[in-house]
């Protein structure tokens, strides 16, 4: 998809995803997706690149703003690395929800740890404290999960976004 209408998508998924993350998965310490980051990865399949590069920055910025704890625009650097990323990468991901949810999580724990390394750097390595291990472990493998289970229904988003465009 090579429109506006595509931005607009991804946006209204990120904010979607970002008032579901901040209400519901908040609530569970056992369940931790990122699902902001798996709508920015599921975005790079199925739009141009510039424009997944934009919704990365974007998404990672709504996220900055609403989380407010930590350097603005630390997230947004890390979701456009990762959306970058994944455009490289497209080519890992073919069409069964199994391999998009596995790739999505590997690119999960490569934004966590971008994410950690940029923080360090930036000194917000305090904020951290004990949650490394379920930065690490636990939102890579809930996110192969919620990859696995959006995947369909956004593409399908994509798709219907495309055809009327």
């Amino acid at each position: 998809m090579g429109s506006v209408r595509g931005l607009l998508i991804s946006l209204g998924l990120a904010i979607l995803a970002l008032i579901v993350q901040a209400t519901l998965f908040r609530r569970f310490e056992f369940v931790t997706p990122d699902l902001v980051v798996v709508v920015v990865i599921l975005g790079s399949l199925n739009l141009r690149p510039e424009l997944a590069l934009v919704a990365g920055f974007i998404a990672g910025l709504l996220v900055d703003v609403s989380v407010g704890t930590t350097v603005l625009g630390l997230r947004a650097l890390t979701y456009t690395a990762i959306a970058f990323i994944a455009i490289q990468t497209r080519s890992r991901a073919d069409s069964s929800p199994l391999a998009v949810g596995v790739w999505a999580g590997l690119l999960t724990l490569v934004s966590v740890a971008f994410f950690l390394m940029v923080g360090v750097l930036f000194g917000q390595s305090a904020e951290l404290g004990g949650q490394v291990f379920r930065r690490l472990v636990q939102v890579p493998l809930a996110n192969v999960v919620a990859a696995g289970i959006l995947a369909v229904p956004i593409t399908r988003l994509y798709q219907l976004g495309a055809r009327r465009s």
